[in-house]
């Protein structure tokens, strides 16, 4: 059975019945940062690497860093609501609330929303990919200032690509048709038996298992172009909720998935490192 909580500043109900202030910054502006993990046997993968990609976040926008003690014991207690057999997918929100934009005074107070749900157990899978038309992932407006994209709440253009696809995962390229990264996830392949990643540089997202690979494993940053992923010998995403995962077919195109030789390798040297 599925279950579903979130915790409103470490105030738990299950998530039918949670609110939040209309006057919310989420709400009012789209002003918020998250982080999503799995929680397997009472434990996060790379927590502390997390929150400090999310403090960086929170200083970024303005908003107070949270107290990560609380934080982390406020996670553990609603993760405990998965049940026996079950691992928990948590998304960690921080907002504020202040009403009007033009009142925000750049030292705003965490408003701390956590979203539990119960999940399967991650078992080894391989999935289909698509290279997205029309969908273009690049530089956010503020990129250059700040110097990275932000975890932040707008997701608009993955509710807009999901229209492309049916079960497979969208692969976003930049205005320039460069591999960027997928809607959730990084992207990672390999050729003749080197690792590939397109850079940050790109603009997208510092994935956090993105760099546990990168400093694990030799991996160079590359900027791709659609025909030479097509060309790849093993392509696979990485992500906190799914770790690794390969695929089997890019744009209609076989790949050997779980049984593709990097993609084994991987499996075996994360098992060890975690």
């Amino acid at each position: 059975m599925k279950i579903e909580k979130i915790s409103i500043d470490g105030i738990i109900k299950d998530a039918d019945e949670a609110t939040l202030p209309a006057t919310n910054q989420g709400l009012m502006s789209g002003l918020g940062v998250f982080e999503t993990f799995r929680v397997c046997d009472g434990k996060v993968f790379l927590l502390d690497e997390h929150f400090a990609r999310l403090q960086k976040s929170l200083r970024a926008i303005g908003i107070s860093q949270v107290d990560e003690t609380q934080a982390i014991e406020n996670i553990f207690d609603i993760a405990k609501f998965a049940q026996p057999g079950q691992d928990a997918f948590i998304r960690f929100f921080v907002t504020t609330e202040g009403g009007e934009l033009a009142n925000f005074n750049h030292s705003q107070q965490p408003k701390i929303v956590i979203y539990m749900s119960s999940i399967p157990v991650l078992e080894p899978r391989a999935i289909s990919a698509k290279i997205l038309s029309g969908i273009v992932r690049n530089k956010p407006e503020y990129f250059d200032q700040i110097g990275f994209r932000i975890k932040s709440l707008d997701y608009l253009h993955a509710i807009i690509a999901q229209k492309q696809l049916s079960d497979e995962a969208g692969i976003m390229l930049t205005h320039d048709g460069y591999i960027a990264e997928a809607l959730t996830a990084n992207i990672f392949w390999s050729k003749d038996g080197k690792i590939y990643t397109p850079p940050l540089s790109l603009g997208i997202l510092p994935g956090i298992m993105r760099q546990f690979l990168i400093e694990n494993l030799e991996v160079a940053e590359k900027n791709a172009q659609k025909n030479e992923i097509l060309d790849a010998d093993e392509i696979f995403l990485s992500s906190s909720v799914n770790f690794i995962t390969p695929l089997d077919k890019i744009n209609s195109i076989k790949k050997p998935g779980l049984e593709g030789p990097v993609s084994q390798s991987l499996s075996t040297k994360f098992s060890k490192l975690i």
